[in-house]
């Protein structure tokens, strides 16, 4: 559906902007305006963690409508971030690569999609051990819902 503005110009505010399938096979989708709504959204979220040029953001989850928004949050405000490759972090057993990527970026926070399966390689990379004594990374833990048709 198009929409006219005063201007005259056309504008795809209805439009399907991003799409995927869920694990049934079925579409979710999100439209150009639902996506800058919760980009926006998220992105305040992220500034209000103190995240910034110092502090990026890693993303650790599969290809979702999530990782999406979460990265074009980053975008829209300046913030860094590394999306991760899902399948080598959920196979690996040292998460050899993951600590050398918490290490060189010290990220301000972590994401990931699906928390459970991603709770061992976010302990053993972003943990640091020191004698008996665990010491938690800098990064916060955050829990932003998935986005949702509005």
């Amino acid at each position: 559906m198009r929409i006219t503005s005063t201007n005259g110009r056309r504008t795809r505010r209805s439009t399907i902007f991003l799409g995927c399938r869920d694990e049934q096979g079925q579409w979710e989708t999100i439209t150009y305006a639902e996506a800058l709504h919760q980009t926006r959204c998220v992105a305040s979220a992220l500034l209000a963690l103190g995240l910034c040029a110092d502090r990026p953001l890693v993303i650790l989850s599969k290809n979702s409508l999530a990782h999406a928004v979460m990265g074009l949050a980053c975008l829209y405000v300046g913030i860094p971030y590394a999306p991760g490759v899902s399948s080598l972090f959920l196979l690996s057993q040292d998460h050899k690569k993951l600590k050398d990527i918490a290490q060189l970026l010290q990220p301000g926070a972590v994401f990931a999609d699906d928390g459970a399966a991603f709770a061992p390689a976010i302990l053993a990379a972003f943990l640091r051990v020191s004698g008996n004594k665990r010491h938690a990374w800098s990064a916060q833990r955050v829990a932003i819902p998935r986005p949702v048709k509005l």
